[in-house]
């Protein structure tokens, strides 16, 4: 489900071509405070620091889904090296990211080369760009950055820099570039109804609402 902010943040949200949105900005101090609190679990952090992100995806056009394995417990015991999926159109293509996230605080815990090959490897999987998603990309290995370098369609950000995304993946794919399962973008991709207040409802179903009083009704699509 998507939430907003403010009413600026829907609009921007439902008017978006989803090509050159201006990215809402992560909530970086809000994020530092947390992650660095030292009563906070690290396993909390990390759940934490996904849900940030997923929230960043939503307002900035994505969809995005939550991955997680569980125990018969409830416990996360992996997610098997994606933490994340979403897709969104970018030059009126439809794009798929897969997202590892790592809430590495202390510079003692470092982001190593096994983990880039996992997001490669899913990547490669789900035709799909790898998005590597650090609280500080100075807490990787050397191996590891140079992997990530060397390898199209992988991309690394951390708090600082994750605003970037969706410009970088503007530059990087063509627009006259076409995939077979490009949307029909001659059909309408989203649209919503918007009633103010609205008397005696007598039906509601299958996006048919009949009732009296109906006031401030508007419909949009896109």
């Amino acid at each position: 489900m998507n939430y907003f902010r403010n009413e600026q943040d829907l609009e921007q949200y439902y008017t978006n071509t989803n090509q050159q949105l201006i990215p809402l900005k992560m909530n970086v101090n809000e994020i530092v405070t947390y992650c660095t609190n030292p009563i906070i679990k690290p396993h909390e952090k990390g759940e934490y620091f996904e849900w940030q992100l997923f929230n960043w995806l939503n307002l900035n056009g994505f969809t995005p889904t939550k991955s997680a394995c569980r125990d018969q417990h409830g416990n996360i015991k992996g997610d098997n090296g994606i933490d994340l999926f979403a897709n969104r159109l970018i030059n009126n293509q439809k794009v798929k990211i897969v997202i590892q996230a790592k809430c590495y605080v202390s510079p003692r815990s470092i982001v190593r080369e096994n983990v880039i090959k996992k997001l490669i490897n899913c990547a490669e999987k789900y035709d799909a760009y790898g998005i590597l998603f650090c609280y500080n990309l100075n807490n990787m290995d050397t191996e590891s950055r140079n992997l990530i370098l060397n390898t199209p369609n992988i991309l690394m950000y951390d708090i600082n820099t994750i605003d970037n995304l969706v410009n970088d993946l503007n530059s990087l794919i063509p627009i006259t570039h076409i995939k077979n399962d490009q949307l029909n973008l001659s059909q309408p991709i989203r649209s919503w109804i918007k009633i103010g207040s609205l008397d005696n409802i007598e039906q509601i179903g299958n996006l048919i609402i009949k009732g009296s009083g109906i006031r401030d009704l508007e419909f949009k699509t896109y």
